[in-house]
C-alpha cells in the first residue's frame, strides 16, 4: 500500500464555484504526479462546514478520490480549520483555502522537497507577496528563520500565517496549543510554530511559485471595524508571543505592519511612480467623495478588463 506522504485538506462552506476550480487544479497536478512517480502519494480531503450549495455535487464530480466529511451544523470557520489540520492521515498536511489554486507540476515539486529535506515545515511561494529580500531555501530550525526575518523583513514572520502558505509535518503541529488559541485568529499558527519549537525541525522555502492567491477571491461582506481592530490586536499578541518564545530582542510587534507598508510603498513608487500616484489619487477620491465610488469602480474594472481580461469583483 502506498504511503500517504501529503494530505491536501480543504475547509469550505458555500463556495462551490471556487472549490470546483481548486479541485480542477489539484486534478491536473495529480495526473502529472502519477505520470512522474508512478503512484499518487497524495490524499485529498474536503471538510464541509454545513454548506447548502452544490459543494457535495462538486466533490462527487471531481474525477478523483476525495475523502469528504460534512458537519451536521456550522461549527465556525476556525474550528473547521482545526479539523482540517488534525483529521487527515498524511505525514504532511497542507490546509489550503477553497478559493486558492495550485499551479501545474507543483505537487511533484513539493514531494521532491519533502523527500530531499524532510522538513518540519514547507512555506509556499506566492507571486502576490513581495518579500523585499531573497529568502534562502533552507533553515536548520525556525529560530534561524526568525533571526533572518528580524534582520531583513520582520513582516515575513506574519506573512505566512495564511493557512494555504504552509505545509506542516504532522508531528510538528501542537494540537493542544492550537485548540487553546483557536479564538485568537491565529490558532493554527500558534500550533505550527510551537510544534516547530518543540521539535527543532528544519523549514524549507519553496523557490518556485507553489500557490496562486487569486485577486478575485470569494465574495465576503466588508469586515466590521471592530473585527479589523481585533484582528490587528491578535496579530500583535501573536508577535509578542513569538518574540518571547524565540528571544527576538529587537522585534517591535507594533511596527511590523506599518514598517512593511512604508517599504512596499517606496518600492512601488520607485518601480512605477505613475501607477503608484494614480492609485493614491484613486484611494483619496474613493474615501473622500463616496458619491464618486461607482464611477471609480467602473474605471478600475474597465482598466482590469483591458489589461487582464477580467474585472475586479
Amino acid at each position: 500500500m502506498t504511503e500517504e506522504l501529503l494530505s491536501i485538506s480543504i475547509p469550505t462552506r458555500n463556495r462551490s464555484i471556487y472549490l470546483k476550480e481548486l479541485l480542477e487544479s489539484i486534478k491536473i497536478n495529480l495526473k502529472e504526479l502519477i505520470k512522474a512517480e508512478g503512484c499518487q502519494k497524495v490524499g485529498v480531503y474536503v471538510y464541509d462546514n454545513d454548506s447548502d450549495d452544490s459543494t457535495k455535487e462538486i466533490v462527487d464530480s471531481a474525477g478523483f478520490e476525495i475523502c469528504y466529511e460534512k458537519h451536521e451544523k456550522d461549527i465556525g470557520g476556525d474550528p473547521n480549520i482545526f479539523h482540517a489540520y488534525t483529521k487527515p492521515k498524511g505525514k504532511y498536511i497542507w490546509v489550503i483555502g477553497d478559493d486558492e489554486l495550485i499551479p501545474p507540476n507543483m505537487l511533484t515539486y513539493l514531494l521532491d522537497l519533502i523527500k530531499k529535506y524532510e522538513p518540519g515545515l514547507i512555506v509556499n511561494k506566492s507571486i502576490e507577496y513581495n518579500t523585499l529580500v531573497k529568502i534562502p531555501h533552507y533553515f536548520k530550525n525556525y529560530k534561524e528563520f526568525c533571526l533572518f526575518a528580524e534582520k531583513n523583513n520582520p513582516h515575513l514572520l506574519i506573512a505566512h500565517s495564511l493557512i494555504s502558505a504552509n505545509i506542516i509535518r504532522k508531528d510538528c503541529f501542537n494540537k493542544e496549543i492550537a485548540l487553546k488559541m483557536i479564538k485568537q485568529n491565529y490558532g493554527h499558527f500558534y500550533g505550527m510554530i510551537d510544534g516547530l519549537y518543540q521539535t527543532d525541525a528544519s523549514i524549507t522555502f519553496a523557490q518556485a511559485p507553489t500557490l496562486i492567491v487569486r485577486d478575485t477571491r470569494a465574495t465576503q461582506d466588508a469586515p466590521e471595524p471592530e473585527y479589523v481592530a481585533r484582528l490587528e490586536m491578535n496579530q500583535i499578541n501573536y508577535l509578542n508571543w513569538l518574540k518571547n518564545r524565540y528571544d527576538l530582542l529587537s522585534l517591535q510587534p507594533e511596527r511590523v505592519n506599518p514598517d512593511y507598508s512604508q517599504r512596499i510603498n517606496w518600492f512601488n513608487f520607485k518601480r512605477k511612480p505613475f501607477s503608484f500616484l494614480a492609485g493614491y489619487v484613486y484611494r483619496f477620491l474613493f474615501n473622500l467623495f463616496p458619491f464618486m465610488q461607482p464611477v471609480l469602480k467602473s474605471i478600475i474594472n474597465y482598466y482590469r478588463l483591458m489589461r487582464y481580461g477580467e474585472p475586479k469583483c
